[in-house]
This record gives C-alpha cells, sequence and structure tokens, in this order.
C-alpha cells in the first residue's frame, strides 16, 4: 500500500487516533511528571534553607520581630546600645571602643544625632561586618566619614574612627 492509499484508508485513523491519545499519558507519566518530582524537591530545599536563614536571623536579633512599630524605635535609637549590640557580635570588645555622643540637633526639617565611635585594635574583618551590620540594622543611621590607621608593628591590627548621623 503506497502512503497516499493509507491515508484514505479510514481503518488507518482508527488505529492512529487512538495510538496518539495513548502516547499522551505515557508521555506524561514518563517524562512530565518525573520533572515535577525534581522541581517540587528542588524547591522544599530552597524552602528549607530559606528557613534556616530565617531561623538564625531571629536567633541573632529577636527584637526585630517585636518592634512593628518604626517611629517608636526610631525614638528608642541609642547609639551605645547599638554599637554595643553589634559589637559583641564581632569580639569587639568594649574596652577597645570609645563612643562619643552629640546632643539631638533639630532643624526645620530634620531632627538628628550623631557620633563618633573610635575602635581600637579591630581586625579589618571585623570592621566591615561591624559597619555593615550597623547599618544594616539601623537604616535611618548614616556613615558620614571613616579613617582607618594601621596600628604600628601589627599585621591586622587597626584604629577606625567613624562619625556617624542618625536620623529621626
Amino acid at each position: 500500500m503506497r502512503p497516499a492509499e493509507l491515508i484514505k484508508n479510514p481503518i488507518f485513523y482508527f488505529i492512529l487516533v487512538p495510538l496518539l491519545i495513548a502516547i499522551w499519558p505515557l508521555s506524561v507519566a514518563l517524562v512530565y511528571l518525573p520533572n515535577v518530582e525534581k522541581s517540587i524537591k528542588a524547591e522544599e530545599g530552597d524552602y528549607k534553607r530559606a528557613e534556616d536563614l530565617m531561623e538564625g536571623i531571629l536567633n541573632l536579633d529577636p527584637d526585630r520581630i517585636s518592634s512593628s512599630d518604626a517611629k517608636k524605635q526610631a525614638s528608642e535609637f541609642d547609639y551605645a546600645t547599638a554599637v554595643e549590640q553589634i559589637a559583641k557580635n564581632y569580639g569587639i570588645t568594649p574596652g577597645t571602643y570609645s563612643i562619643s555622643v552629640q546632643p539631638i540637633r533639630v532643624t526645620e526639617k530634620e531632627k538628628t544625632k550623631n557620633a563618633s565611635v573610635v575602635l581600637q585594635k579591630v581586625s579589618i574583618e571585623s570592621f566591615a561586618s561591624f559597619l555593615s551590620s550597623l547599618q544594616t540594622r539601623w537604616t535611618k543611621l548614616e556613615c558620614e566619614s571613616i579613617e582607618l590607621a594601621q596600628q604600628k608593628g601589627l599585621k591586622d591590627s587597626w584604629k577606625a574612627t567613624l562619625k556617624f548621623k542618625y536620623y529621626y
């Protein structure tokens, strides 16, 4: 039988249509379902990692959850508490830093509070982590200037002088 005669034969369609209908569930069962299962397992893994990360953040700073009112949080900002909380996370002891806070300054447009923080004998990694965490935790805190001076005779020991401004 030639292809032209085969296409004109109705028995060909009685065989072809059920065959095509049978291929669809087979392709779903053999191709698409395993891919969906892999995708679900990958998403479950991503969710578990994200959940662990969120729990880690909550363990490091549980106060973030309880402070829902931004204005309340802003009025309670204190340089000494903020620096102490972050410094202890990076091994910066209270004896190795000093804080000098100026009174709150109110102008027509804004209310600010300036401070100077001096870190003595701090590693560059601890310093960078400290500064990053401090500004991440308090988004209205702005670092206006940084002065770094390497301690003489020590490879990774720095004196860092930071000037901050907090906007209420």
